[in-house]
C-alpha cells in the first residue's frame, strides 16, 4: 500500500515540475525559436494582347469641279457668196468662197462676249481665182445663257486682204476692203467644255481703189479694163455667209 502511494506522488510531482517551468517561476536559461518570415512574390498575371485587325473609313469628300473658264478657242468652217465686182475685169471676180477659220471668244458677263477672228477664204470660176484673209472683231448678244440651247445674234467688222488672180495668175492683184457682218446664230453646249454653234450673216464689204494702175500689158492675158490699165472709184458688194464651229472652254 506505501508503495503505491509513493508511486502517485512521484507521477504527480512529475507532472507539476515542467507545468512550472513553463511558468516561469523562477529565472532560467531558455531559447525561443526565431520566427521565419516567409515573403511571397505575387505573382504578375500575364498579360493579355488582343489583336485587331485596323480599321479603315472612308470618308466621302465632294470633289470641288474645276471651274471652265469664260474664254474659248473655236474652229470654224465658213461658206459664203457675195455679188458685185472687185475691179470690173471680169464677171467671175466674186464667185463663192469657203474656207476655215480660228476665233477667240471671251465672255463679258452672261449675256455678253467679244470675238476676235481670223479665216482664210478661198473661191474661183473659169480662169479667175480670188483668195480672202478677214480679220474681224464681233460681239455677241446669247439668250438664256444658262441653257444648253443658246440662241445670239452677232454683229462686227475689220479689215480683208484679197489677192486676185486673172488668166490662171497671169495678172494678180492685191486690195484691202473695209468688212462688216451681222447675223443670227445657237450655240449648243454639249459638255462642261466643248460646244456647238452655228449661224448666218449677212456681209458687206467696201474698197476705195481711187485711181489705181491695175496691170501694164494687160492685153497679153486678155483682161483690160474698158480704160486701159487705170481702175477708179468705190467698190462695196454684199452677200451672205454660213458659219459651223467647234469651240473648247478653257
Amino acid at each position: 500500500m506505501k508503495c503505491a502511494i509513493h508511486i502517485c506522488m512521484m507521477l504527480i510531482v512529475g507532472l507539476l515540475v515542467p507545468v512550472g517551468a513553463q511558468a516561469h517561476d523562477k529565472p532560467f536559461h531558455h531559447v525561443h525559436p526565431k520566427k521565419k518570415v516567409v515573403v511571397k512574390k505575387k505573382k504578375k498575371k500575364p498579360e493579355v494582347v488582343y489583336e485587331q485587325e485596323p480599321q479603315v473609313v472612308y470618308v466621302e469628300r465632294e470633289r470641288k469641279p474645276q471651274p471652265v473658264g469664260n474664254s474659248s478657242f473655236s474652229i470654224r468652217a465658213i461658206g459664203g457668196t457675195i455679188s458685185g465686182n472687185k475691179l470690173g475685169l471680169s464677171d467671175y471676180e466674186n464667185s463663192p468662197v469657203g474656207g476655215i477659220g480660228f476665233a477667240l471668244r471671251g465672255m463679258v458677263d452672261r449675256n455678253w462676249a467679244v470675238e476676235l477672228s481670223m479665216d482664210f477664204l478661198g473661191g474661183g470660176q473659169l480662169d479667175y481665182y480670188q483668195s480672202q484673209v478677214p480679220i474681224q472683231l464681233s460681239f455677241l448678244h446669247y439668250f438664256s445663257p444658262g441653257s444648253k440651247l443658246r440662241p445670239y445674234i452677232v454683229g462686227g467688222g475689220g479689215v480683208q486682204f484679197t489677192n486676185l488672180q486673172y488668166g490662171n495668175g497671169a495678172y494678180t492683184f492685191d486690195m484691202t476692203e473695209i468688212v462688216n457682218h451681222m447675223g443670227v446664230g445657237a450655240l449648243v453646249k454639249i459638255g462642261k467644255r466643248v460646244s456647238l454653234s452655228t449661224d448666218l450673216r449677212a456681209v458687206g464689204s467696201w474698197a476705195t481703189l481711187g485711181n489705181t494702175l491695175v496691170l501694164e500689158g494687160c492685153a497679153e492675158s486678155g483682161t483690160c479694163p474698158p480704160d486701159a490699165y487705170v481702175v477708179s472709184g468705190d467698190r462695196f458688194n454684199v452677200g451672205a455667209q454660213f458659219m459651223a464651229a467647234f469651240s473648247y472652254n478653257f
